[in-house]
């Protein structure tokens, strides 16, 4: 198998905020993340995009941010429990 190498992704990709909510909804870890931890975890992207999806989702109500924590809103949390979030 052949090695791709890794895509980096940019401002306004949607893709940027799929990662970020995909981030939230692991199993393995606490639904409270921390802007440092999300930038560890998906470091094929800037730390500013990540900020401005960040910035863009908290606008439509899907994260909720306090200070340096970041998470899934519950309405998001509530579909994923559905199962209307396919991952």
């Amino acid at each position: 198998m052949q090695d791709q190498p890794s895509q980096v992704l940019g401002e306004g990709d949607p893709r940027v905020e799929r990662a970020i909510i995909l981030q939230f909804l692991r199993d393995d870890h606490e639904h409270r993340w921390s802007r440092a931890e999300l930038e560890v975890e998906i470091s094929n992207i800037d730390a500013l995009d990540i900020n401005d999806a960040l910035a863009r989702l908290d606008q439509n109500g899907i994260v909720q941010i306090s200070g340096e924590s970041v998470w899934a809103s519950r309405a998001v949390r509530r579909l994923d429990e559905l199962g209307l979030i396919a991952i």
